[in-house]
């Protein structure tokens, strides 16, 4: 796709979703519904298609620099003339404070800026309620000493519209409300990403500025075991605050089975304002959508665990990969010929296994796109459906694709590990080829 391609497909979207803009507005205008024609996308379609393009138009820009470049612009080579064979950090991660941080830090605000636009409008809206309701009870007090007839017709169509001008106050209040609920969660969305964008981050640092010091002559990796400490104690705090979560969900499903037993047993007085069917009902609404900030809740805390255990293994396999560079330098260091021979010996071994070991999991990945692309299609037919069938299998879809990717995160580390193992039988043989010559002299 070229560089006049990209950007006439994002424009593109963008000049439509100005055209369905102006169409909903000019229809809210005379007075239509605000829906958008057949012909037009909803603007919220346009909307995620516009972010979609946005990242698909970055990734065709990445993906087309050359290696050199990428890792020139993200400072990833000591020296320039020597190229290192591979790397166990990954120069296209977002980086703290970048752009990418900036982007959810702004999505945050623009929400809290709705909840503040939100508050002054209910604020508004209260002040006009109040004075219809004073103005209603003052018609009361007229109704009450009126006689049936042409007046008290007209005062109690007064005191009607009223009462209708608070109802209608109240309900976009209530509207309202449930925007400023949409809007608290999206930043707590945006704050989660941020967060797991930060973590990847600062294990990315460290695990390049131990590959820094390996250029250097210098393998530490000691300097991982913050890192690691870090996310152990952050996975052990997230499991304690689900298992809070939990107890409290089960705490709630015990008073609901006690509201639902007060619902529908008996007629209650029907003159009364409130009665015990009613209030039961409420707070079975409320204790709903409680359950559901806890599923909100636990929800995120698994995506932080998933971003933790994701750096766990990488640190795992970048501890195995300096542990195998510090051997096979000290046996070339010291010159050691039996200790070079047989780390060459396991090197061929472990090349081996690591091809096999890729085949097997390209197989295992075939598999699994089978069975999700027979779900996809499964999806399909559910598309103006959702029922517990079609969300049993988006759910395997999801599971499914979700195991393709850490199958596809795996085998690129086979590979990052096959090239290692690749480099350093060239250290050890070339270390084997000069002992020789020194023997012969």
């Amino acid at each position: 796709m070229s560089a006049e391609e990209v950007e006439g497909s994002f424009f593109a979207i963008l000049t439509q979703l100005g055209n369905v803009h102006k169409h909903e507005v000019e229809a809210v205008t005379k007075g239509l519904e605000r829906t958008s024609s057949e012909a037009l996308p909803t603007i919220h379609e346009l909307v995620k298609e516009l972010v979609t393009q946005h990242e698909r138009e970055i990734q065709a820009v990445r993906v087309q620099l050359p290696v050199s470049l990428q890792k020139l612009n993200n400072e990833w080579v000591v020296d320039a003339t020597t190229e290192p064979l591979w790397h166990i950090g990954d120069p296209c991660l977002p980086k703290k404070g970048g752009p990418e941080q900036q982007e959810l830090e702004q999505l945050a605000e623009a929400r809290r800026e709705k909840n503040d636009m939100s508050n002054k409008a209910a604020a508004s809206i209260k002040d006009e309620i109040q004075e219809q309701e004073v103005k209603m009870l003052k018609i009361l007090n007229e109704l009450k000493s009126s006689s049936w007839g042409p007046i008290e017709i007209d005062i109690r169509k007064r005191v009607c519209g009223h009462v209708r001008a608070m109802e209608n106050g109240d309900v976009q209040l209530a509207c309202l409300r449930k925007e400023q609920l949409l809007n608290i969660e999206q930043i707590r969305v945006a704050k989660v990403d941020i967060w797991r964008l930060q973590c990847h981050a600062d294990s990315n640092d460290a695990i390049s500025e131990v590959e820094i010091a390996l250029r250097s002559g210098d393998n530490k990796m000691e300097k991982l075991e913050p890192t690691e400490r870090r996310l152990r104690s952050h996975e052990e705090c997230m499991e304690e605050d689900v298992t809070k979560a939990l107890q409290k969900v089960l705490e709630i499903i015990s008073q609901r089975a006690q509201l639902q037993a007060k619902c529908g047993t008996a007629q209650d007085d029907v003159w009364k304002v409130t009665y015990e069917e009613h209030d039961a009902l409420i707070q079975l609404w409320k204790n709903t959508f409680e359950m559901l900030a806890l599923s909100w809740k636990q929800s995120h805390v698994r995506e932080k665990q998933l971003c933790i255990m994701e750096d766990r293994w990488k640190l795992l396999h970048v501890q195995t990969m300096l542990r195998r560079q510090e051997d096979a330098e000290k046996a070339a260091k010291a010159g050691d010929r039996a200790a070079m021979e047989s780390i060459c010996a396991r090197l061929e071994d472990l090349t081996v296994g690591f091809q096999n070991e890729a085949v097997s999991t390209k197989a295992k990945i075939a598999d699994l796109l089978e069975k999700a692309t027979e779900a996809q299609t499964q999806l399909r037919g559910f598309k103006h459906v959702q029922t517990v069938e079609s969300d049993k299998v988006r759910d395997n879809f999801l599971l499914l694709s979700f195991i393709v990717m850490v199958e596809d995160v795996r085998l690129a580390w086979l590979r990052k590990e096959q090239l290692q193992a690749v480099d350093l039988t060239g250290l050890l043989r070339r270390a084997l080829a000069e002992s020789e010559d020194l023997d012969g002299m």
